[in-house]
C-alpha cells in the first residue's frame, strides 16, 4: 500500500502545490490591469526592508510597488522567497518596494519566521531571509479581499504590480516578476497589450469556476460539456495541459467515472511529451485516483509509470526527491514492488527529512507485504 499526497504536509506543497490550478466559484472581477491599485490597511509589518521602508496605506507617485500573497502553509510561497529578497535588493534604490501579505493570525506567522530555511547553507531564519523586504499580516483579509477576490484570483503565491501611477500593471507569479518589474521600472512597459490578454484570461477562470461548482453538484457531464465549449477554440499547448488536468479534477470527483477518468489520463500522458510539471500533474492525480478507489487502469498505470521512469534531469533535489516519490508509488501500483524499494533506498540518499519519514513508512510497508 502506498502513501497517500494528502500527508506529505508542506514537503509536498513545495513540489506540486503550484502545479494544480485552484478555481472558486465564479464571481465578478472588479480590478484588473489598469485599474486602481486599492489603498493597503494592513495590520502587522514585520519586517522593513532593514529600515528602508516605511508601512504604506497609499501608494506614492512614481514609485513602484509588488503586493504580493503568501502564507505559511504554501510551499510555493516560501519557495518564492529568496527570488522576492533578491528582487528588492536589486531594484530598492530604484523606487520598489515588495510587500508580502499573508492573511494568518500574529502567532502563526512569528512562529513560522522562527524556524530555520530548510537547505539554507548559512543556516539562516526566514525572519532574516525575508528582513529584505516589508513582511506582513493582515488577519482580517481586508487586503485580500481588496486584491486577490476583486480579481478573481484564487491561488497563492500571486503578486501585483502597482506603477508609478498607482494603477495594477501585472497580477501575476511571483517567480515571473523579473522582466515585468524592469519594464515598469524603466517604462517600457506596455499595459495596454498584456490588458487583452489578461482578461481573456480572468474570463476563462470565471468559466472554470463554473465548471467546478457543476461538478461539485454532480452534474459532471455538464462540467464536461461546458468546458469542452469553452476549450474547443484553444490552440496553445500548455493551455491544453491545463484543460486536461481540470478534466481529471472534475473526473476524480464522482466516483463512478473512472473509465472516463482513465481515458483522459492516458490522453494527458500522451500529450505531455515528457514535460516534467506535466508528468508529475498527472502521475500525483493518477496515484490519488488509485489510492481514493476512482481507477485500478492497469494501461494507465504502467503508461505513468513509463514516463515517470524517463525523467533523467530536475531543477532541483527537492523535485527530484517528489519524482522517486512518484515512481515508487507507481511500481508499487504496477505490482513491482522490488523496483519500488530500490528506487525508495535511492530516494533516501538525497530527500529532505519530512519526506524521508514517508519513504521509510513506505519502505515499512511494502517489506510488510512481501
Amino acid at each position: 500500500m502506498s502513501v497517500s499526497l494528502k500527508s506529505l504536509g508542506l514537503a509536498a506543497a513545495v513540489a506540486i502545490g503550484a502545479l494544480l490550478p485552484s478555481y472558486a466559484v465564479a464571481q465578478e472581477v472588479t480590478l484588473t490591469i489598469g485599474s486602481d491599485a486599492p489603498a493597503l490597511d494592513i495590520e502587522h509589518w514585520l519586517s522593513d526592508g532593514h529600515g528602508q521602508f516605511e508601512p504604506v496605506k497609499k501608494f506614492e507617485a512614481d514609485k513602484v510597488y509588488v503586493v504580493e500573497f503568501w502564507a505559511t502553509w504554501c510551499g510555493p510561497c516560501i519557495a518564492s522567497m529568496p527570488h522576492l529578497a533578491e528582487l528588492q535588493e536589486q531594484y530598492g534604490e530604484k523606487g520598489v518596494q515588495i510587500i508580502s501579505v499573508s492573511d494568518e493570525d500574529l502567532e502563526t506567522v512569528n512562529g513560522f519566521l522562527a524556524l530555520k530555511v530548510q537547505g539554507d547553507e548559512e543556516g539562516r531564519k526566514y525572519s532574516e531571509l525575508t528582513s529584505a523586504y516589508c513582511l506582513t499580516t493582515d488577519p482580517d483579509q481586508s487586503v485580500y479581499t481588496a486584491y486577490m477576490e476583486a480579481a478573481g484570483q484564487n491561488g497563492i503565491p500571486t503578486a501585483f504590480v502597482v506603477g508609478k501611477d498607482s494603477k495594477i500593471e501585472w497580477i501575476g507569479h511571483p517567480m515571473e516578476l523579473d522582466s515585468v518589474l524592469e519594464k515598469v521600472v524603466d517604462g517600457s512597459w506596455d499595459r495596454e497589450a498584456h490588458i487583452a490578454s489578461f482578461k481573456a484570461q480572468q474570463e476563462f477562470d470565471a468559466v472554470l469556476g463554473e465548471v467546478f461548482a457543476l461538478a461539485q453538484t454532480g452534474e459532471i457531464d455538464k462540467a464536461l460539456k461546458l468546458l469542452d465549449e469553452k476549450s474547443a477554440v484553444i490552440e496553445d499547448a500548455d493551455m491544453r495541459r491545463q484543460i486536461n488536468f481540470i478534466r481529471l479534477n472534475v473526473l476524480m470527483s464522482a466516483p463512478d467515472q473512472g473509465a472516463r477518468f482513465a481515458e483522459v489520463a492516458m490522453a494527458a500522458v500522451k500529450e505531455s511529451d515528457g514535460d516534467l510539471m506535466s508528468v508529475l500533474n498527472i502521475g500525483f492525480m493518477v496515484h490519488n485516483a488509485i489510492e481514493t478507489g476512482v481507477t485500478e487502469d492497469a494501461d494507465l498505470i504502467k503508461s505513468v509509470r513509463a514516463e515517470v521512469e524517463k525523467i533523467t534531469e530536475y531543477p532541483d533535489e527537492d523535485m527530484k526527491s517528489f519524482v522517486y516519490y512518484l515512481r515508487a508509488n507507481m511500481q508499487i501500483h504496477d505490482g513491482d514492488k522490488a523496483a519500488a524499494l530500490k528506487t525508495i533506498d535511492e530516494a533516501l540518499k538525497f530527500a529532505p527529512e519530512e519526506l524521508k519519514q514517508e519513504l521509510t513508512a513506505m519502505r515499512e510497508r511494502v517489506e510488510a507485504e512481501q
